[in-house]
């Protein structure tokens, strides 16, 4: 497949190499260019922690401030990786959005322990600052970039859509979704959408994209870059390739105090609200308080009371919800205590919307008396209504089943009635004074709850059947292209007409039939030069993206080689973005890539790990013998004295004696010069060679790392050098 990636182009890489992996081709159309804001400033003076809402953020933090020592608290994942990849070794990811990351620095810190520093953009989604300073944090914000949205689509971009060349397009946020359904329908091509996959990383991003027609729009699961990879594996046809999100350690995983409730995969009660836009919009489609959405987002539980509710108001809005997807919550419910099973009244006046940081909502109280005695009587009540359905169902059961031109199962008012009444007698009171409780009563509680279950699979079977049978047909997305095709003919007509009259006015003139093949014959060079002109910028355009994704993976790499860390991914990284031709480049990328393979895992000593341990080298081989007479007594003894206290010159000292090369290795190796100063050393022989070769192996690594560095990086630079061939 060929999937359209709209990320910015540092953001970009790592998505497309994970494309490539799965055998994806990605062409890169950035839609919001990261630009950092030139008056941008750090002060840090009295801040207690640094929070990143953004990986973006990160990088133009890490450009404007050496600081690493302090604490980061994360919005996700992402930004918790960037972090760490910047420098900072105290990060904590909130795993989720803003509200998360309030929740976990109300958790962490307290407001008198200082001020928090913000590094944001220009643009902001939601208000952290706000929703801290309210819980009597001290919030410096200070935007670091802006995110400017792309003016056009790019001429191989809108080839590719012109021509169906594309199979699906990635969207990471609603901001990049708004700007391409702008873009596209700037160029004239948003009837050529229909043809192409949206996959979205949330319904927000999905919601941005109404405005266009889609061949279809696909969500992610969950809001990370592995689910989105998940869905566009489906797309084509393979299993999907997503692995479980590794749980990093206890103290960086939000909640890990509460045990391990999965609250963000398929089906959870995360995904739930997801799907319905997020707490607010879920209670707006609901009718019910936010505080209560958010509740069942905390406790990762739904109640069972609530499902029927639900099911309807997302058939209601056009949101794709399985009655399994919010199967085994009364399981979880009785885990977790949940005592709220009763809707609030439509009618009701609405209840302040809670702040970020909430507090747990309290269960009522109430007496196990009192309890099993409403649950009898409701299940008595529950029992009668069934009973009664169930003995009528040949007088209803056609009437919701047959086949009516509505738009939806519950648009039917016979249907929306039995709905209705199945509901008030699942939300049926309990009494003021409960009847004795005995072992029958408790019997045919069980027997009517039964029923009860049996009455509403069949009526939300009923209500899937009759939604199925009217179901609108798809659209036919060529009938858009209808209007576009008559005023093409109409352009066609006047350019003939006015052809015409041009022809006319040539048949006067006697030479005329050769100045029209000459000009046919320019018009056909002009043809031909500009299809070779398209064709090579389109080359040009491709193999420019393509060398900056290999400049980008050349400094990662280098940065991780020289902090002495191990670079495996980052290695496997640059492999992926290997050129796909034969020349001499590519020949010099793989051998560089080769030779950088074996100290991959181990990662090669800094400059400065080796000038701190040249000394104990140094003496080790100032004590070594260096002949094979050296083993008398005498000699044995005056080298266990030097062990003990090494007397040795420095500086640039003449000799070829093991003293004299010493010192002189040790000189170049104070002046940066690692290769003189294994040079020096290689003029050693015998015991005191002996000793050195353990440092002299570590520093011929450094080197060796240091050449694959400097053909990788000339390699780049003569790939994106004006006139190459």
């Amino acid at each position: 497949m060929r999937v359209l990636v709209t990320r910015p182009e540092a953001d970009a890489a790592p998505l497309i190499a994970a494309l490539a992996a799965r055998g994806h081709a990605a062409m890169v159309e950035p839609m919001l260019r990261v630009e950092p804001l030139a008056d941008a400033r750090v002060d840090l003076a009295g801040v207690r922690a640094i929070l990143f809402t953004s990986a973006n953020g990160v990088r133009a933090f890490a450009r404007l401030s050496g600081e690493r020592a302090l604490p980061v608290y994360a919005v996700g994942d992402a930004s918790a990786a960037a972090a760490r990849a910047a420098g900072f070794a105290r990060v904590e990811s909130a795993g989720g959005d803003g509200a998360d990351l309030a929740r976990l620095v109300a958790a962490r810190l307290r407001p008198e322990d200082g001020a928090l520093f913000h590094g944001a953009g220009k643009t902001v989604a939601r208000d952290l600052k706000g929703a801290l300073e309210g819980a009597g944090f001290q919030v410096r914000r200070v935007s670091l970039y802006e995110a400017r949205p792309a003016e056009a689509l790019s001429a191989p971009c809108r080839a590719a859509l012109a021509e169906g060349a594309l199979d699906a397009a990635a969207f990471f946020s609603p901001r990049t979704a708004e700007t391409f359904v702008r873009l596209s329908a700037t160029a004239g091509l948003s009837a050529a959408c229909a043809r192409v996959h949206a996959v979205c990383l949330s319904p927000a991003v999905a919601g941005a994209l109404a405005k266009v027609t889609w061949r279809d729009v696909r969500v992610a699961a969950r809001p990370d870059q592995r689910a989105l990879l998940a869905r566009i594996d489906e797309l084509a046809g393979a299993p999907a390739q997503e692995e479980p999100m590794p749980q990093e350690s206890t103290s960086e995983t939000p909640g890990a105090e509460a045990g391990a409730r999965d609250t963000h995969g398929p089906g959870s009660t995360h995904d739930v609200i997801a799907r319905f836009g997020g707490i607010r919009p879920m209670a707006a489609k609901l009718g019910v308080a936010v505080s209560t959405v958010q509740g069942w987002r905390e406790r990762g539980v739904i109640p069972r009371a609530r499902h029927a509710h639900i099911l309807a108001a997302a058939t209601e809005h056009g949101i794709a919800l399985a009655p399994e997807d919010l199967a085994g919550e009364d399981d979880k419910a009785a885990m977790t205590g949940d005592a709220e099973t009763h809707p609030a009244p439509s009618d009701a006046p609405p209840s302040p919307e809670p702040p970020l940081i909430a507090a747990e909502p309290r269960a009522r109280a109430g007496t196990r008396a009192a309890w099993l005695g409403g649950i009898v009587l409701g299940a008595l009540v529950l029992g009668l209504g069934a009973g009664g359905a169930i003995l009528v169902h040949d007088a209803w059961l056609p009437l919701v089943a047959a086949p009516a031109p509505v738009q939806s199962a519950t648009a039917d008012p016979r249907v929306a009635a039995l709905s209705e009444r199945v509901a008030a007698l699942e939300s049926a009171p309990s009494p003021t004074v409960p009847p004795p409780i005995d072992t029958e009563a408790r019997a045919a509680a069980r027997r009517a709850l039964a029923k009860l279950d049996d009455l509403s699979a069949r009526v939300d079977a009923l209500a899937a059947r009759a939604q199925g049978e009217v179901a609108a047909p798809e659209p036919d997305p060529r009938l858009d292209r209808i209007p576009s095709i008559e005023a093409d003919i109409a352009r066609l007509d006047e350019a003939r007409t006015v052809l015409a009259a041009r022809v006319d006015a040539l048949d006067a003139l006697a030479d005329a039939p050769a100045r029209l093949d000459a000009l046919a014959t320019k018009l056909s060079d002009l043809g031909a030069r500009i299809d070779t002109l398209g064709t090579a910028r389109a080359a040009a355009s491709k193999d420019a993206g393509a060398d900056a994704l290999r400049a980008v993976a050349i400094l990662q790499l280098r940065d991780a080689i020289l902090a002495g860390r191990p670079f495996e991914s980052e290695l496997e990284t640059a492999r992926a973005l290997t050129p796909n031709d034969t020349g001499a480049g590519t020949s010099a990328w793989s051998a560089a890539l080769d030779a950088l393979a074996p100290h991959a895992a181990a990662g090669v000593p800094a400059l400065a790990a080796l000038r701190a341990s040249f000394p104990a080298v140094a003496r080790a081989i100032l004590a070594a013998p260096t002949s094979a007479a050296s083993g008398d007594w005498v000699a044995g003894a005056l080298r266990r004295i030097s062990a003990l206290v090494t007397v040795r010159p420095a500086g640039p000292v003449e000799g070829t004696e093991p003293g004299a090369i010493v010192a002189r290795a040790e000189a170049r190796l104070a002046d940066g010069d690692l290769a003189g100063a294994v040079a020096e050393l290689d003029a050693l022989d015998g015991p005191p060679a002996a000793a050195a070769k353990p440092w002299r192996a570590q520093a011929a690594a450094r080197l060796d790392a240091e050449r694959a560095l400097g053909e990788l990086g000339r390699g780049a630079v003569a790939a994106r050098a004006p006139g190459r061939s």
